[in-house]
């Protein structure tokens, strides 16, 4: 998990963002997980700063159901397919809508590394299915 505190949306000091990923292939054993090739501290930045966006469009278009939903703890999972080429590729979205995550926001957080390095079992490269979670704290 990584968390950054610096999120700043007038209105919602206490907002809290954490992100994690990890693979959810339960029967596939890898040698080594699929990883946002530009670094792992990079990527979630980048999804810290997409929600950080995300939350100010809502603040200023929806105020009152973000006030509605003061004092929640909530969870956005995005998952993904990580091919032998090193591609994301959006596969789901749940508890998306709440937070106005669509499939063009998923994706372009998915596409803020351009490239993942992909799963390897045995020392062969090997798609690999990807949970990103985002724990959103109003």
């Amino acid at each position: 998990s990584v968390v950054f505190s610096d999120i700043e949306v007038e209105g919602f000091e206490n907002l809290w963002i954490q992100s994690s990923i990890k693979c959810i292939d339960a029967d596939s054993v890898y040698s080594d997980f699929a990883r946002p090739q530009c670094g792992k501290t990079r990527f979630m930045y980048s999804v810290q700063k997409t929600m950080q966006k995300l939350f100010r469009v809502i603040a200023n278009k929806y105020p009152d159901e973000l006030l509605a939903m003061y004092g929640t703890n909530n969870q956005v999972f995005i998952d993904f397919l990580v091919n032998e080429d090193g591609d994301a590729v959006l596969q789901s979205i749940t508890n998306g809508a709440t937070f106005g995550i669509d499939q063009k926001i998923a994706q372009k957080i998915l596409n803020s590394c351009k490239k993942w390095v992909p799963a390897k079992i045995n020392n062969t490269v090997s798609r690999s299915k990807v949970r990103l979670q985002i724990d959103i704290s109003l």
